[in-house]
């Protein structure tokens, strides 16, 4: 067997790769202990005040569809005002839909209290069941999410979340203009699945949930607002330079074990390396595929 001058501990070919394996695990450490990196979102949440929506007997009412939507609204709100988890506030828009479609709050905004404020005072207008009708038109409500989200900042995560109690059909071209303008559309189903909405926001790369009134709340913060102010990208991106470095950190360890189990020196290098490559490849590969953090965010 052959005897090396040095301990492999000692040599460059491990020293470096060590280096940039601490490097890339304080980067992991510091990006999911601390949440950097989240980028900024702006929200266009379009909620269905269609007529199935109503209280028994009347527009607003406490076990009401609709009262349950604007409650899930006002706990997305409350998440969004929290100091210390986002670098900024989401912008958030929210507007109502059945035949027509009604905005129910002034612009993209981040003060969440006001967003609230003129939330309510929206809904609580008698005339607008009367201007926004009693049926379920999705295109008109992506669309009109789609060209508001289109003037929001290009380094802004762009996110349309659509609530609907019921199927409707959506034109194929929505997913198309969508996805032009980077945005991505996200729903909550309330009750029977919707083919449509479905296929569009699977096109974009959305999440669609199926829910019950009950458990909107929830859906919104646990599952929207965490999913739209997520840093995962970056723990993605560390982690994977974590595991190709502790590869390349371990070359020469392995080749020294290797030999000292009789295995040629050159077999043994040869496989080191292999191994190597064949997970940086692999690994470089995957990041690609999801993409990269400091290119595109979302």
């Amino acid at each position: 067997m052959r005897t090396y001058s040095k301990k492999f501990w000692q040599e460059s070919w491990f020293l470096l790769p060590l280096v940039c394996l601490l490097i890339a695990l304080i980067g992991l450490t510091s990006f999911w202990g601390f949440g950097i990196g989240k980028p900024p979102v702006a929200v266009a949440i379009a909620l269905d005040l269609s007529s199935s929506t109503y209280a028994q007997g009347g527009w607003l009412g406490n076990e009401s569809t609709m009262t349950k939507e604007v409650q899930a609204v006002q706990a997305y709100l409350q998440e969004n005002s929290k100091t210390g988890f986002l670098e900024k506030p989401n912008d958030v828009l929210i507007f109502g839909f059945a035949n027509s479609v009604e905005p129910l709050t002034t612009g993209f905004q981040s003060d969440s209290q006001q967003v609230q404020t003129e939330l309510i005072q929206s809904v609580q207008n008698t005339s607008l069941p009367i201007r926004i009708g009693g049926g379920t038109n999705l295109d008109n409500a992506l669309q009109f999410g789609i060209n508001s989200l289109e003037n929001a900042p290009n380094n802004y995560c762009r996110e349309l979340l659509l609530v609907s109690d019921g199927d409707a059909p959506v034109d194929i071209n929505i997913s198309n203009n969508a996805i032009s303008r980077d945005i991505t559309i996200n729903g909550i189903i309330l009750g029977e699945s919707a083919p449509d909405l479905q296929r569009t926001v699977n096109a974009t790369g959305g999440l669609l949930l199926n829910g019950s009134v009950d458990s909107l709340d929830l859906l919104f913060v646990d599952e929207f607002f965490t999913y739209f102010n997520s840093n995962l990208k970056w723990i993605v991106f560390w982690s994977g330079l974590a595991w190709i470095f502790l590869w390349w950190t371990l070359v020469l360890p392995l080749d020294r074990t290797l030999q000292h189990f009789k295995v040629n020196m050159n077999v043994s290098g040869r496989f080191s390396l292999f191994l190597a490559l064949f997970w940086t490849a692999f690994t470089l590969s995957i990041l690609l595929y999801i993409g990269l953090p400091f290119i595109s965010k979302c």
